[in-house]
């Protein structure tokens, strides 16, 4: 079964796209709130949908896997997340993304 990847997982991925060395500088880049970044690298919450669809759009990264991801995150320990693996496993830009 395939591990979601964590909101710090997400945050270092969108660093690397972005090509940024800190948390300060994703905040700066992308115009959201040190806070959130803070969050973020703390696992304590994902970035909302339409930031998460705007991220992969500024950094070139399949939007659908980043927001199932998330979905799959969020979802932990409920029932839903079989199908939600399903989904991911069986996506064809899933490779480049798969944190195990």
């Amino acid at each position: 079964m395939q591990s979601p990847m964590s909101p710090s997982q997400f945050l270092d991925l969108i660093k690397e796209a972005l090509n940024v060395g800190s948390d300060y500088q994703v905040h700066k880049r992308l115009g959201v709130s040190v806070q959130s970044v803070s969050t973020w690298r703390r696992n304590t919450n994902y970035p909302g949908e339409v930031l998460v669809l705007n991220m992969a759009s500024e950094a070139g990264i399949e939007p659908s896997v980043l927001l199932l991801h998330r979905a799959l995150w969020l979802a932990r320990g409920r029932s839903d997340t079989n199908q939600l693996n399903a989904m991911l496993a069986g996506h064809p830009d899933k490779k480049a993304l798969l944190r195990q």
